[in-house]
């Protein structure tokens, strides 16, 4: 029953009115957390099979690293050393001074050669070749191995050879 005509609308009753839309708030100075999770999701900056294989090389790289780092403990190192005197020592051939005679030459030889087998049978800790190696590369520094520094080089290797380890 309807007590009052004037509060009847001649509207469609089955139409609804538009919500009036929200007020329009500025930006915030700062992005919070909760802006950011609660954003949608951005579109992906590079395909999905490149990360997966960088992670694929990471994991190569990592295990070569551990595999290298096993071996140089085990042994490796003093093979690498060995590798290094003899290519070291194969240069200095061809830097000997014209006056270095041959007995100079073959006592660096057979000490270095002593020394060498040494390192290979472990009997001659690593560290202990750091004064010959110096003064290797000092020899090597100029170009020119003199015979003073070939008979220093013998004498080190000597010592070297001198403190290994008996059988």
């Amino acid at each position: 029953m309807i007590l009052f005509a004037g509060a009847m609308t001649t509207a469609n009753f089955g139409e609804t009115t538009p919500p009036e839309p929200p007020p329009i708030t500025p930006a915030p100075a700062f992005r919070r957390p909760a802006d950011y999770y609660s954003a949608p999701t951005p579109e992906a900056a590079f395909p999905q099979w490149l990360s997966l294989g960088c992670g694929a090389a990471a994991l190569v790289v990592l295990i070569i690293v551990f595999a290298a780092g096993g071996w140089l403990s085990s042994g490796g190192f003093g093979e690498v050393m060995d590798l290094t005197i003899g290519m070291s020592l194969g240069e200095l051939r061809g830097m000997y001074a014209k006056d270095l005679q041959a007995v100079d030459k073959d006592a660096l030889e057979k000490a270095v050669e002593t020394m060498r087998k040494n390192v290979q049978e472990k009997r001659v800790d690593v560290a202990s070749l750091r004064p010959f190696l110096q003064q290797l590369s000092a020899s090597m520094r100029d170009g020119t191995a003199s015979a003073d520094e070939v008979r220093r080089l013998t004498a080190t290797a000597t010592r070297i050879n001198a403190g290994a380890r008996k059988r």
